[in-house]
């Protein structure tokens, strides 16, 4: 009698078992089923296109950017400015870079929500102006500053990787070049700086005179004397400012302060007129170089350390300090 006792009792064990285990399987394989899934969509691309093919990328805010031959050019408002061709060959890649890690959704209703809009931040266009693909950029998602919501041509919003958070709000300072030389392969021959409006003697670093360099027998001379430290002239050759301005209304809160002229050993000369804003408060400056459509922006502080020659001259130490600069020239963008 015990004997099958015991027995009964092993085999509803066993059942118990059998039935615990047949569980445990089920529940594994949705573990497992959800994880491949996911997987899955780790690895589905965003986009299908043949990045090649991009040959025109209209943006939200009047730009468009076109290739013509080999290079890029930038356009906003009908002014041709100068481009960063490496901002817009990353911006094609990280095209490349964008998968789609998770469905959010296909309700149009949520795009507001999400920080997508009702035009595209971006069209791309292959070489016959076919539509290629559109994007929308939405806010940072779920509270985490890696990811973002990204819509494509369709109704669908994913959450996926930020690496298109910078290119939101597409100013044209986004793709623009904003070195305000691009003398390759020559040196500054002579460079002359003119003060237009005599500055307050109490301004930091101001510039109170005019100077000249000049070039002879080899030798830079800053007025009449021997320039020893040439790495100032290269800090100029070199200057990358904060960003462009096309709107030209803006210069009536400015007044003429200085005058560049720069002539270059391959023969070719700049001119520059430097605006400071009419409010002594505001440390802004438009910079407007030969016959631009456009200024330059920096402000008072950038350029004192890079045109005060005089004062770098009369400095013990004068390297900059770079990492201030460097802050100073940050783009906004």
């Amino acid at each position: 009698m015990d004997n099958k006792k015991t027995l009964l009792g092993t085999k509803e064990n066993i059942k118990i078992a059998i039935i615990v285990i047949l569980i445990s399987t089920f529940l594994l394989g949705i573990i497992f089923s959800n994880q491949n899934k996911v997987t899955r969509l780790l690895e589905e691309k965003f986009f299908e296109i043949e990045l090649n093919k991009i040959a025109k990328i209209e943006t939200e805010l009047e730009g468009t950017i076109k290739k013509s031959g080999k290079v890029w050019e930038l356009k906003y408002n009908d002014i041709n400015l100068p481009i960063n061709e490496k901002r817009i060959n990353s911006m094609i890649q990280d095209l490349e870079k964008l998968q789609k890690n998770k469905l959010v959704s296909k309700d149009p209703k949520k795009h507001k929500e999400l920080g997508i809009k009702e035009k595209p931040d971006f069209k791309f266009f292959d070489d016959k102006n076919n539509l290629l693909t559109e994007i929308f950029i939405g806010n940072s998602g779920e509270g985490d500053s890696r990811l973002s919501y990204i819509k494509g041509s369709d109704k669908n919003v994913y959450l996926t990787n930020n690496i298109f958070l910078s290119y939101k709000g597409n100013s044209y300072n986004t793709f623009a070049n904003t070195k305000l030389f691009e003398a390759k392969n020559t040196k500054i021959e002579h460079l002359s700086l003119k003060v237009i409006n005599k500055p307050k003697k109490d301004e930091e670093d101001a510039i109170q005179n005019d100077y000249h360099v000049s070039m002879k027998d080899g030798l830079y001379f800053f007025n009449q004397e021997v320039l020893r430290k040439e790495k100032i002239l290269q800090m100029i050759q070199e200057f990358i400012t904060d960003g462009l301005e096309i709107d030209k209304t803006k210069i009536k809160d400015y007044k003429l302060q200085y005058n560049v002229e720069i002539k270059w050993d391959n023969k070719s000369m700049n001119n520059i007129d430097i605006y400071f804003n009419k409010n002594e408060k505001n440390r802004d400056i438009l910079m407007k170089k030969d016959n631009d459509a456009y200024y330059y922006t920096t402000n008072k502080w950038t350029f004192f350390e890079v045109f005060n020659l005089e004062k770098k001259i009369n400095t013990k130490d004068d390297a900059p300090n770079e990492d201030h600069l460097k802050d100073n020239n940050d783009h906004h963008h």
